[in-house]
């Protein structure tokens, strides 16, 4: 999730009044509100009227942010998160293809193209307590899919295969490490290889899942 301004609406002694607030900003206080349970959901509470008690509480969380920049407020961040092959794209290594696929439990798949060569990738932003951890990628395999390895804050994670001769859907790929600070952090796929008889270096997701399994060790 970038950091962009968000415009949200409150409601004050029934005065509508417009505060400008950072994407970033908003999620924790929503999540903090317990409004949402993953902070990439802040952009569904654009335009959100919320009560007064809210209304305090979201201010008493900035006013308190804003008093303590040595010192910042605690908060707690979530222990695990969800990404769907909808969710807003960090970046990519080329075009953004979204596409049907009812043989998969979500019936989309996203993908970069083209993927004739080694180097495909996308990123996207999540936020994690640190720990470690265990994520998940609801993907597919086939005969041209490459190797893909999963980066995590610029740190190398597992490579899994998703090459199959007789190709498969639904297929579970799990990867584990350690996230090593409370915040926002990026999550990168990537092609860097692919095994020798598949014909190229395609992937594609449809939904990626992670859950803390526990603390540093």
């Amino acid at each position: 999730m970038s950091d962009l301004a968000g415009l949200i609406t409150i409601a004050a002694d029934n005065t509508a009044s417009e505060v400008a607030i950072s994407g970033n900003t908003l999620a924790v206080l929503l999540y903090a509100l317990g409004k949402i349970d993953e902070p990439q959901a802040w952009a569904d509470y654009r335009g959100e009227v919320f009560s007064q008690a809210d209304i305090e509480t979201i201010h008493d969380l900035v006013d308190r942010a804003a008093d303590e920049v040595m010192n910042p407020i605690m908060l707690v961040y979530p222990n695990e998160f969800y990404i769907s092959a909808l969710s807003a794209i960090l970046t990519s290594s080329g075009s953004i293809l979204r596409s049907a696929a009812t043989a998969q439990l979500l019936n989309i798949v996203v993908e970069v193209t083209p993927f004739t060569a080694a180097g495909n990738s996308l990123d996207w932003n999540f936020y994690a307590q640190k720990g470690a951890w265990t994520i998940k990628v609801l993907g597919t395999r086939n005969t041209n899919c490459g190797n893909v390895t999963m980066n995590v804050d610029s740190v190398a994670w597992q490579t899994r295969d998703n090459y199959n001769a007789a190709g498969a859907n639904n297929i579970e790929y799990s990867y584990s490490g350690n996230i090593l600070t409370d915040g926002n952090h990026t999550l990168r796929l990537y092609v860097g290889s692919k095994n020798a008889a598949s014909s190229s270096y395609r992937f594609l997701v449809s939904a990626i899942y992670g859950h803390r399994t526990g603390d540093l060790p």
